[in-house]
């Protein structure tokens, strides 16, 4: 109660500028590619959104409907890929609540290639998910890309790979962000996954391997 709230979208922005350590999140600590996330910050931007006026206008964006290659997603909220989150439960009920898409637990691509039993019930898609993705990374453009053929016959809607973790056991391995420190990685990568699969094909990307 006693912080100062940002009265407008401007007066957010300034004060996670201004002030990040408040800001700071011990989940992106110490060992991690980049600098820490702003949690609070979410809800302050809510907050100015809602004085401006703007919060109606921003959810009814949210309500059009989105073009991904092929496929139609029939709004813009999505469930991100979270480790330890995204389970097959939680999915349906962001689905019940209305998420346009929703995408697994991010899958280590060995995993995936060798389909383990834990990897099988991670992926496991249920009648009552309209919209599913898969989010897969690896340590080279060879093994995503064989992680995605094998993903083939399974029914999802899209895939996603992530170059963007920062934790330190995904980096580690040459993982999540630690693919940006080698930009021609990174092509034959998205190339290699391309030719893998007809699947709208996305990645999640940072603008840097610190940033």
């Amino acid at each position: 109660e006693s912080e100062p709230r940002a009265e407008t979208l401007a007066d957010a922005g300034e004060e996670c500028q201004q002030e990040p350590s408040r800001f700071s999140n011990p989940y992106y600590g110490r060992g991690t590619a980049g600098p820490a996330a702003p949690p609070n910050i979410i809800m302050r931007i809510t907050v100015a959104l809602a004085r401006e006026g703007g919060f109606r206008r921003h959810c009814a964006m949210l309500t059009d409907a989105l073009n991904i290659g092929s496929l139609r997603v029939a709004n813009r909220a999505f469930l991100a890929p979270l480790a330890g989150v995204s389970d097959a439960p939680f999915r349906r009920l962001c689905a019940r609540m209305g998420a346009g898409l929703t995408f697994t637990e991010m899958l280590p691509s060995n995993a995936v290639i060798n389909m383990s039993p834990r990897t099988m019930r991670t992926i496991q898609r249920y009648p009552d998910e309209p919209c599913v993705g898969v989010q897969v990374t690896g340590p080279t453009p060879e093994e995503i890309a064989a992680a995605i053929r094998a993903l083939e016959p399974l029914d999802f809607d899209a895939v996603d790979i992530n170059m963007g973790c920062p934790m330190r056991k995904i980096v580690a391995r040459g993982c999540g962000s630690a693919m940006l420190l080698d930009p021609e990685r990174v092509t034959r990568t998205v190339a290699l996954a391309r030719e893998a699969t007809t699947r709208p094909l996305s990645v999640k990307i940072r603008l840097g391997y610190r940033r």
